[in-house]
Formats: C-alpha cells, sequence, structure tokens
C-alpha cells in the first residue's frame, strides 16, 4: 500500500469530520452554502451523511479540507465519526493548474509514475460498515430515488452482486475484507445499456472497471496500482489497463507518442490517469498525487456532436460558421434524422443511442476517427472561444465592485444593465453592447442581477443567436438549495438581508438604480426584499441554467475580496489562456479599493428615487480620464529611498509620519477642465469608453522622482502608447505620490514639474533618475473626489 504509514500530527478522520460540522454548525443560522450535507438512511436505520465539498472551496487560510471528491462519514455508538467512504482528491489535466505544468510535475513529483486508462463512465463506491454489510454509493448519493428511478448507485450495486456472483464470493466476505483494510473500493461503472457516455462499451465490455483503493482517513492514502489490479482479478471486477514509467520523460515521450494515434493500442480512449508522489514547498513528506491526460480527438469531437444533438432536440440550437467542416455536416445529417425518426428523440434524451448515431453518421460519409487531425479544421477551439460571465445575484451581493475590479486586473470589459437608458428594448440594447464587446474582448461581464430563470434564458438565448460561439459561466452568489423548504429559505433570505442591507445603506446614494440616502432608505429595502422573493437559485439539471459550462458558487455574505479571490482561482483553472496568472494578494486589494473609491454610478430612470436625469456616466467637474495604476507606489518610493542620504529622504519620510501618502495612484491623461480646451481627447475617450468608464490597459514606466517642499510627484512614460491611441491633454505625465498638508491640492504637481522640465537646475527642487521599472493600469474615467 502507498503511503500507509501515519505521519507525525496527521489528521484523524474524527477530527476532520468535527471540524467540518463545526463549520456547518457556525454557519447554519447564515447563508454560507461552503459545505452541504445529507443524511442517508442504510441498512437497518444505520445514518450516513454524504457532504458534498464545492469546487471553490476555501482561502488558503483555512485548515477545512475541500478537495475531497466523495466523501460520507457516520457516528459510531463510542460517538466518534468515522469515514467509510472516501473518494479521490480533485485532480487536474496537464497544464490545467499551475501544479500539472510540466515543469512543475518535474520539480515536485518522483516516480514510479502509474499510467492508467481513464475509463468513460460514473464513479461508483464500495465499503464496509462494522456489521459487515456493503455500502454502495455514487459520488455524492446512495440508492434509488423516491419515485424508484435506477441512479447509478442502484445500478452499480446491480453489478456488484453479479461480478461477486461470477467470482464465487459474497456481499459479506467482501465487507469483511474492506473493513479490515478500512478502505473504498473506486469504480467506473461502465454500461452503455444503462446510460452512454462518450466511448462505447459492448456487452462484452460493460461493468464495474476498479481503479483505485483509498484509506478511509483524512489524508489522501491510496493503494499501489499493481495491488489494485490483484484485488480486482481475486474478487472478479473489470481491470484497467496500466503501465509503469520510472521518469517523468519516460512518461512524457510515451504521451507524445500517443497523441499521434489518439488512441491506446488502437482502442478509443478519453485519456489517462497518472498516479506518482509529490511534495510541494509546504509538504514535508511526499504524498500521493494523480494528475490526468486527455485526447482532444475524437474525444473532444464526440462530446461535441452529443451536446449539439441534445442542443438540436431542446430547440437550443443556434448555427456557428466557426464549426470544423465535418461537425457542420453532422448537425445538418442528424437534424434531418430525428426529424425523421421521432422515436430516436426520447432515446437520446435518455442517454440512449448516442454512438450508434454517431457511428451510422461517420458510417455514412465514410469517416474514420484517424482521419480527423487531416480533415479538422477547427477555427475556435473550445478552450479559445470567448467567455460570458453572468452574475446570479441580488441587490448588495457585490457583483459590481467584483465585476469592476475583474476589469482592472484583467482587462474584461464590464458590461452594466444600469447602465443601458430607458426601458424600451432595454435587454435588446443590453446584449448589444455584450455581443459588441464580445467581438473585441475575450472576457465580458454581463452585469445584471439574472435572479430569476426567465432573465437568464432570455440572456443566453439572445447571446447565443449573435454570437454562438460564446461559452457562459454563472457567477453565482448562493442564497439557498433549491431542495430547501419555505421556512429554511425564508430564515437564509433574511440572514442575506441582513448583510446586503447594510451594505446597500452605507453607500447611499452611491447606485445606478437604488437610492438608499436617509431619504430614501425604507423604499431601497422593499426594492431589496422584492429581489429576494423572486430569487432562483442555479440548477444545472434544466434549462436554462443547464446551459453553463461551468459556475463559479459565490457567498453573498462575504465581501468582495473572499469572492473575487474565488473567481479568480476558478478562471485559472477553466480560462488559464485568459487568466494566465493569479494576482498578487496586494493588487487584488489596490483593484478593490479603486473600484469602491473611483468607480462613477451613473443614475438611471428605472428604478432611480432621487430623480436624477439620466445621460452616459454624468460628466461632473470631479472628472479626469486617467491610467489607474494597479500597484500601492508607496513600497517602490520606500525602495528607492532607502540608500539615499538623510537630507535626501527627508521629505519622503515627513509624508509617511504625517500619513499625507496617497492610498492610491494614478497619471492623470486629461481633467475634464481641460475639456473645453482639448475637446477631440475628451470626446476620443468619451467614444472608447465601456458603461463601467472602463478604456483599455496601459503600462508605464516612471523615470524620475521629483519633489520640492509641499510635492512629491513621479514622471511617467506611457509604454506602447501610440500602438494603444492613449492621448494625453498633460504636458508632462506624472503620478502624485503625497503632498506636504491637506491646503496643498495634488494638481500643484503640475507646477512644479513645468518649472522643473524648464529649468536645467532649481535650488528647491530635488530629483532622482530612476531604473525602468515596469507599471501596469487601466485607462479609465475617474471621479477625482478625493484626489485628483
Amino acid at each position: 500500500m502507498s503511503g500507509s504509514v501515519k505521519k507525525e500530527n496527521q489528521e484523524t478522520a474524527h477530527e476532520l469530520i468535527s471540524r467540518i460540522e463545526k463549520e456547518v454548525k457556525k454557519n447554519e443560522n447564515k447563508k454560507s452554502k461552503s459545505i452541504s450535507k445529507h443524511t442517508f438512511i442504510y441498512g437497518d436505520g444505520v445514518k450516513i451523511d454524504s457532504w458534498k465539498l464545492p469546487n471553490f472551496g476555501f482561502k488558503k487560510s483555512s485548515k477545512l479540507v475541500t478537495d475531497i471528491r466523495g466523501l460520507f462519514s457516520i457516528t459510531n455508538d463510542k460517538n466518534i465519526h468515522e469515514i467509510v467512504i472516501r473518494g479521490y482528491n480533485k485532480f487536474f489535466a496537464v497544464n490545467e493548474v499551475k501544479e500539472t505544468k510540466w515543469d512543475s510535475l518535474e520539480k515536485h513529483t518522483i516516480g514510479p509514475y502509474a499510467l492508467t486508462l481513464k475509463e468513460n463512465g460514473c464513479v461508483i463506491f464500495v465499503s464496509a460498515l462494522s456489521d459487515d454489510s456493503l455500502i454502495v454509493a455514487s459520488k455524492n448519493s446512495m440508492g434509488p430515488v423516491a419515485n424508484g428511478t435506477s441512479v447509478h448507485a442502484q445500478v452499480g450495486e446491480t453489478w456488484l452482486e453479479r461480478h461477486l456472483s461470477d467470482s464465487m464470493h459474497t456481499r459479506k466476505q467482501l465487507a469483511r475484507v474492506l473493513r479490515q483494510m478500512n478502505a473504498t473500493l473506486v469504480f467506473e461503472l461502465c454500461d452503455d445499456g444503462f446510460e452512454e457516455h462518450i466511448i462505447e462499451y459492448p456487452p462484452e465490455k460493460r461493468g464495474l472497471y476498479l481503479h483505485g483503493i483509498n484509506l478511509n482517513e483524512a489524508t489522501f492514502v491510496t493503494y499501489e496500482f499493481d495491488k489494485v489490479c490483484l484485488f480486482a482479478h481475486n474478487w472478479g471486477f473489470r481491470q484497467v489497463d496500466y503501465k509503469i514509467f520510472q521518469t517523468l520523460s519516460e512518461l512524457k515521450y510515451f504521451l507524445e507518442d500517443s497523441e499521434k494515434t489518439k488512441s491506446y493500442y488502437g482502442r478509443e480512449i478519453e485519456g489517462f490517469v497518472i498516479r506518482c508522489k509529490s511534495k510541494l514547498l509546504d509538504d514535508i513528506h511526499f504524498h500521493d498525487f494523480f494528475f490526468k491526460y486527455k485526447f482532444k480527438e475524437p474525444y473532444f469531437i464526440y462530446r461535441r456532436w452529443r451536446e449539439l444533438t441534445h442542443a438540436i432536440i431542446s430547440g437550443t440550437y443556434k448555427f456557428n460558421s466557426n464549426e470544423d467542416d465535418i461537425t457542420k455536416k453532422y448537425v445538418i445529417w442528424v437534424r434531418l434524422l430525428l426529424k425523421e425518426n421521432p422515436d430516436f428523440v426520447e432515446k437520446y434524451k435518455q442517454n440512449h443511442g448516442i454512438v450508434a448515431l454517431r457511428k451510422q453518421f461517420l458510417k455514412e460519409y465514410n469517416y474514420s476517427p484517424s482521419d480527423f487531425s487531416k480533415k479538422l479544421v477547427i477555427n475556435c477551439p473550445l478552450e479559445d472561444r470567448n467567455i460570458l460571465l453572468v452574475p446570479i445575484a441580488t441587490i448588495g451581493c457585490g457583483k459590481t465592485t467584483l465585476a469592476f475590479a475583474l476589469s482592472l486586473l484583467f482587462g474584461f470589459k464590464h458590461i452594466q444593465n444600469d447602465d443601458i437608458p430607458g426601458k424600451k428594448a432595454k435587454i435588446q440594447k443590453f446584449v448589444s453592447a455584450i455581443v459588441d464587446a464580445l467581438k473585441h474582448q475575450h472576457v465580458v461581464v454581463a452585469d445584471k442581477n439574472n435572479h430569476k430563470y426567465s432573465e437568464r434564458d432570455e440572456l443566453i438565448r439572445l447571446v447565443s443567436e449573435r454570437s454562438p460561439n460564446t461559452r457562459f459561466i454563472a457567477l453565482y452568489y448562493d442564497h439557498f438549495d433549491k431542495n430547501d423548504d419555505l421556512v429554511t429559505r425564508k430564515e437564509k433570505l433574511n440572514e442575506i438581508l441582513k448583510v446586503t442591507k447594510a451594505r446597500v445603506l452605507a453607500r447611499g446614494s452611491n447606485h445606478q438604480t437604488i437610492d438608499a440616502s436617509l431619504n430614501q432608505g425604507k423604499t431601497a429595502i422593499g426594492i431589496m426584499n422584492g429581489f429576494l422573493s423572486r430569487f432562483e437559485p442555479l440548477d444545472l439539471n434544466k434549462e436554462p441554467d443547464n446551459l453553463f459550462e461551468d459556475s463559479i458558487i459565490l457567498d453573498p455574505m462575504k465581501d468582495t475580496k473572499f469572492n473575487l479571490e474565488n473567481v479568480i482561482k476558478r478562471l485559472h483553472e477553466i480560462a488559464p489562456k485568459f487568466v494566465i496568472k493569479i494576482p498578487t494578494a496586494s493588487e487584488i486589494d489596490s483593484a478593490i479599493r479603486i473600484a469602491l473609491n473611483h468607480f462613477c454610478p451613473n443614475k438611471r430612470s428605472g428604478l432611480t428615487l432621487s430623480h436624477q436625469k439620466t445621460g452616459l456616466l454624468s460628466q461632473q467637474k470631479s472628472q479626469y480620464f486617467g491610467i489607474i495604476l494597479k500597484d500601492d507606489l508607496a513600497p517602490y518610493i520606500e525602495q528607492i529611498m532607502k540608500d539615499q542620504k538623510k537630507e535626501v529622504s527627508a521629505f519622503w519620510e515627513h509624508l509617511k509620519r504625517s500619513k499625507r501618502v496617497q492610498s492610491t495612484f494614478h497619471v492623470t491623461l486629461i481633467h475634464i477642465s481641460d475639456k473645453s480646451k482639448y475637446p477631440e481627447i475628451w470626446q476620443y475617450y468619451l467614444s472608447q469608453m465601456d458603461s463601467s468608464g472602463v478604456v483599455c490597459s496601459a503600462q508605464v514606466e516612471f523615470t524620475y522622482l521629483v519633489w520640492d517642499s509641499r510635492i512629491m510627484a513621479l514622471v511617467a512614460v506611457i509604454l506602447d502608447m501610440e500602438n494603444k491611441k492613449i492621448q494625453s491633454a498633460n504636458p508632462i505625465l506624472h503620478a502624485t505620490i503625497g503632498t506636504e498638508n491637506k491646503t496643498i491640492h495634488p494638481k500643484e504637481a503640475n507646477d512644479m514639474l513645468a518649472l522643473w522640465n524648464f529649468q536645467t537646475s532649481h535650488s528647491n527642487i530635488h530629483t532622482l533618475s530612476l531604473s525602468p521599472k515596469h507599471f501596469d493600469g487601466t485607462v479609465a474615467l475617474v471621479d477625482s473626489f478625493s484626489t485628483h
């Protein structure tokens, strides 16, 4: 067995479940759906708890294990928690996350590397209780559903009986062995007679494929694969083929060679799972580690055909000119076939006939899977498709601040429904803005509550019609579970209202459509209650929510930073091409601070209570276009000054002591006071910005640090200014660092720098020449009430 020796300070099963229960109890009167629990009554009244741990997880500061996929526990007669079913820790494909990039695997893993076939079915767990009874479960469920319909666990149990019978064993014998081992058997149920997936399993290949034996412990410990295969052989289960490689280079060579044929010794497969040992920087010991390798062809195209067929049947299919030629032919062919064979539609809805339909098409067109790499001309691979992030929220959850911060950090386009003027055809205008943005941006945020099924359906349908290759991802602020009773729902919504009401009242009239200032607070709360009462939770099992390819679960009770970190982490996993790296904590804090301090809401007439006139981002005299810098420049100045003489750093030390260093930093391009002098620049930026005031990303380099006895500033140069078409009315671009006292306006830096530039030497002005260093920022319209 791999890694079976208990390590010092290793957590016990009882400690893990106790902490999970404590977390649940701590939030039972709140709305924090970090974990969901379902209790099953098994056999003679044994209560078995299933713990569903969402993908978004917790911050690293939390000690709560969140990466177990399939976790069931009981409480024994000594009031001790036992894990009775333990699945794998979540694992990722090569290059999907940082830990599975080849250079990281080379650095942090050791062999041997057991490469196993990735069978294509659904997971089934088998374990045992103390009374020598077997328990069978799928990832989160046990037994048949209430109406008696066969579900995965029930079908898995039927196959278990068959395998045991064929091998002349009994349930009790297997239960005793598993109880002695304190282990869970992990199977793949592959049964096309029950449910077809992508890869075909003829009758002689169907059954339970044993691909893992895990200890029922908190720490992930799994048996070596040769022992897994021996166990499968002895007990009559189907075995998973495997190969052992001693080095990563040998494994990589084999994978690259397999990629040429997209198969394993002539057999179509989804890919491989690789098992080895890993030790990251914060690990003391090597531990069991899995990663996977998937073939794009033919698996991806087969899956695409299945998705398209379901879309045609449900009436949601939209023509996509970017599809490859073979898929375009498939769509035409299958639509005609389904129209002529209506009985086939019902079979397909039940996931039957998927393989037969595909094989019929390939036969009629004389296509072979081996031809795909030659014939497929894919204009828009799945990972290259543009993304629409769709919040599902209510007022006060923080969706706009989060969206604005994302636009600052990654340059995503932020389209706000509240900025669309008028009520007539508003959704069409909103969609038009989204579609236009998708033509130029890879990721767009559709900033709207989208809290009802009908709203999500309309948005997805209208965007799909005009941008058919868009990938929809839900940003779901989890309010309550769809299975909660009315009393529980009301309790959870009341808890959410307490938190969101405090946020809305705190911001007063600083919102596009809700004025929660002193005179309008009661009306604002009434509007919020209306949204909460109409909220319909995400349900990925039915339309329109099943059209979301991914969902990111957020917590309306948590602050923006918590939810923003979750969004960034998940987007880095599911869309690494667009979120290449995770920003630092400082960058995230800065983006949130800028989003909160500089965002200029535009009052609209739809729900507005302050009766302000509508208009695209009201142009008050407290505005300017500038480059909002992501970084806090104070550490940069500190680094510059640390080696200087005291007389040189004296003014900087004074700014710090007096707390006169700016909290955020920007480079002004044009102030509204210069609008009449440079109307073409002002109008240019107005025409280029999106609904949240963002124009484009930018990068600056600071060349000099200049200061006198009143003010300090960094002289700036904009990189790639001409290509990005960034214009400036400011003769000397700069970022103000701080002023000597409150009576000195930051804009006085212009006068100081003009004098510095005009005279080569000035007794009252000090200068330090700087080494090149680049800083990222965003060109945007900024409210300069607090800074200029």
